[in-house]
């Protein structure tokens, strides 16, 4: 994910930590996966791994898949996550795997 994309999320208001910022760059998914649920957080990621339900089972608070091409901007690429998580606001998306793709946002769960 972009550096700057944690703190374009901030300005949009939600709460984001960075892998980099809490030493898990680079850590094998499940780590991650273990820190975000340990604190209540939500997975955005370009990892389709995460997608797995076998390997990230239900309970969980969230896993946000962004599938959008390489060649776009940055700054576009920011956009189109803060313009998604937006659309989804209000709704309840506990245990839902939700994918970020051109042209729609799709919620699984």
């Amino acid at each position: 994910m972009p550096r700057p994309l944690a703190s374009r999320l901030v300005a949009a208001g939600y709460m984001v930590e960075d892998v980099r910022d809490v030493k898990l760059r680079g850590h094998p998914d499940n780590e991650v996966w273990a820190y975000a649920q340990a604190h209540g957080q939500i997975v955005v990621t370009k990892d389709k791994d995460f997608s797995d339900i076998r390997a990230y089972p239900t309970p969980h608070f969230r896993i946000v898949i962004v599938d959008v091409p390489d060649n776009i901007t940055v700054i576009m690429f920011m956009r189109r996550i803060i313009d998604s998580l937006n659309s989804l606001a209000g709704q309840s998306l506990a245990n839902a795997v939700v994918t970020i793709a051109p042209g729609r946002v799709r919620v699984c769960g």
